[in-house]
């Protein structure tokens, strides 16, 4: 009973860790959401404001990943 338990407890983990990528157009940003985390890997062309390009990473956990990040102002 204990190993049937655990076993389910690991796929449920492996299931709610795979990532779904979404792509923005801002210049290649991509943002790979899974229910425990979300990973955002910027780059933003920064033109418009005559700045430089944006690049970077940032990693969110739950319950943090379903927050709204505000694309303008990381």
């Amino acid at each position: 009973m204990k190993k049937k338990v655990i076993i389910t407890l690991v796929i449920i983990l492996l299931i709610l860790s795979i990532p779904i990528p979404v792509s923005r157009n801002d210049g290649g940003t991509i943002e790979y959401c899974a229910v425990l985390y979300k990973v955002i890997s910027w780059n933003q062309f920064n033109s418009v404001r005559g700045e430089q390009n944006y690049r970077g990473i940032n990693i969110y956990f739950f319950p943090s990943n379903f927050r709204i990040v505000d694309w303008e102002n990381r």
